[in-house]
């Protein structure tokens, strides 16, 4: 079987020749690698000279970010399966062969990724519970879990349902995933690590939390005005309106400029418009954050002011 896999680099020249490494000890004749870089000023050409016999296209030129990167690869992509691993993240060994051989008999290959950073900590995340009706309801947690450089598509599929989306730089795969399990493709999983991924100090963290949860709206947004997802319209309603108010919660708790009693204030005239968020968790929880952001005052001796978000 052919397969084909995308690597996206920019100036990642220091982890890049340990990448391809991994790619090249798969030993799979028949692999189509393909290496797009957004014109690096590192050692990114020279490595990738140094390696042309292994890569089968190498394009340096700029680019509109992550997303455009993988867009050009995939268009270049003959192989049956397709796939994107950045240029600091690893294939582990066997990995294109478990591929190949579970993806003779479904659409989607799905298995582990295990990350790990530079201290040597490591943690495995087994994908599962890959179906639309999961994923809008939960997103990536509780019963559906994956982690994008161990998940494996038929390129026909993939095809099917356009380019990754450009605009969204935080969860543009949730995006594509989404578009793709609308389609209910068939989904093998396995326990199998087929890939590691590297963690930074720099990694995008839960300080940039409403950056991931706003690309999350958008995506269910356009696929809840998309037609040609209408019968699917009436199950992504309330994951949206959830989605909407805890984006509203964390721009809310990562205000910095206005005082803590000016946003709690505002909260409670949100809550009082639409009670229906006033008792949930996110809500509550957005409230003490807020309040005791910078402070050592425990819960006991909230001010009164709180009770407009209690029960009753």
């Amino acid at each position: 079987m052919r397969l084909s896999l995308v690597t996206p680099a920019y100036q990642a020249g220091r982890y890049l020749e340990e990448t391809i490494r991994s790619v090249i000890a798969q030993n799979w004749s028949n692999l189509e690698l393909i290496l797009i870089d957004g014109g690096s000023t590192d050692e990114t050409r020279t490595i990738a000279q140094h390696y042309a016999p292994w890569i089968s296209h190498f394009v340096s030129e700029p680019d509109d970010g992550q997303a455009d990167a993988i867009n050009k690869g995939l268009q270049l992509a003959t192989g049956e399966f397709v796939n994107w691993l950045n240029a600091d993240d690893l294939l582990t060994p066997g990995a294109l062969a478990t591929v190949a051989r579970l993806g003779a008999r479904a659409d989607v290959v799905a298995g582990a990724t295990e990350d790990f950073d530079p201290q040597g900590r490591t943690r495995v995340i087994h994908a599962r519970g890959l179906c639309f009706e999961e994923m809008v309801r939960h997103g990536a947690g509780g019963d559906v879990l994956f982690h994008q450089p161990s998940i494996w598509i038929r390129r026909k599929c993939l095809a099917a349902i356009g380019p990754l989306a450009t605009d969204l730089h935080y969860k543009f795969d949730f995006d594509m995933l989404l578009r793709l399990l609308a389609q209910q493709p068939l989904v093998e999983y396995t326990p199998q690590i087929l890939a590691r991924f590297r963690l930074h100090p720099a990694s995008k963290t839960v300080g940039e939390q409403p950056k991931f949860l706003a690309d999350h709206v958008c995506a269910l947004a356009r696929l809840r005005a998309n037609p040609a997802y209408t019968r699917w319209h009436p199950l992504i309603e309330q994951p949206l309106r959830d989605k909407r108010w805890q984006l509203y919660l964390a721009k809310l708790m990562a205000d910095g400029q206005r005082s803590r009693w000016s946003r709690l204030r505002e909260l409670r005239a949100q809550i009082k418009a639409d009670p229906a968020h006033r008792c949930s968790g996110s809500t509550r929880r957005a409230a003490q954050r807020i309040l005791l952001k910078g402070t050592h005052v425990k819960l006991a001796k909230m001010p009164r002011r709180r009770w407009a978000l209690r029960r009753g």
